[in-house]
């Protein structure tokens, strides 16, 4: 089964704050702490080693959770480990008559191991080693007689390129590359294993230093033939 939108989208969103402030338009900079999930090219820039947590509470009872570990590699590398965890509370079920029932929760969780080196004082490169878990055995709560479950796990590779010259850089990274996600479904007569085909998404950005205070990003993100553009400044 191909998917026609990514059924990781619970899981596209902002890892910290600076890249939601930017609307991740920068995937040629990245923030310190973070730097494998805007583009893993730039772990290389890691000093020394640096922890990164974030809690992002967002509108209807989601929100994420981002803790990440990243350490410098002598001389030109770096190394990361991290989680994301997406989820919705307070879910309002409903029975086939529309009564409630009880409320319920949902979450996604994604690990990553990352790597990066550079080539040259300009160019360097690095990969995403990613896997993802879901279970949503706590849709049914206590009227699970027939112990029903809904269960995935998926895996799935970034690569990414960094240039950084001067006062204007750019970052390439490639998401989810042969990627996919495999449904468990134990729901009597729908009792099945699927898998289902992660689309592959390209990204293109760059930012430019008007001066030590201004910076401009822009970013070009295309999921099959869809494509959005984003934009950020950052002025201190």
């Amino acid at each position: 089964m191909y998917s026609l939108t990514n059924p990781w989208t619970n899981l596209n969103v902002a890892s910290n704050s600076e890249d939601f402030s930017l609307s991740r338009s920068n995937i040629s900079s990245g923030s310190a702490g973070f730097y494998q999930f805007s583009n893993p090219a730039l772990l290389p820039k890691t000093n020394n080693y640096s922890f990164g947590m974030c809690y992002n509470s967002m509108t209807l009872d989601r929100s994420a959770q981002t803790f990440s570990f990243n350490f410098k590699l002598p001389p030109k590398a770096g190394i990361g480990l991290a989680i994301l965890r997406s989820g919705t509370s307070d879910i309002p079920g409903r029975d086939t008559y529309n009564n409630p029932t009880n409320d319920f929760d949902n979450y996604d969780i994604l690990g990553m191991l990352s790597f990066g080196v550079s080539m040259n004082e300009y160019f360097s490169i690095g990969i995403n080693i990613k896997a993802s878990y879901s279970n949503l055995n706590d849709l049914f709560q206590n009227n699970n007689d027939a112990n029903y479950s809904i269960s995935s796990n998926g895996v799935g590779i970034d690569l990414g390129i960094s240039y950084d010259y001067s006062k204007l850089s750019l970052g390439i990274k490639v998401e989810n590359i042969e990627s996919s996600k495999n449904w468990d479904l134990n729901l009597g007569d729908e009792s099945g294993t699927y898998e289902e085909k992660i689309p592959i998404t390209y990204k293109v950005g760059t930012h430019y230093k008007v001066s030590n205070q201004l910076i401009f990003y822009m970013e070009n993100d295309k999921i099959n033939d869809v494509n959005s553009t984003k934009c950020g400044m950052d002025y201190n």
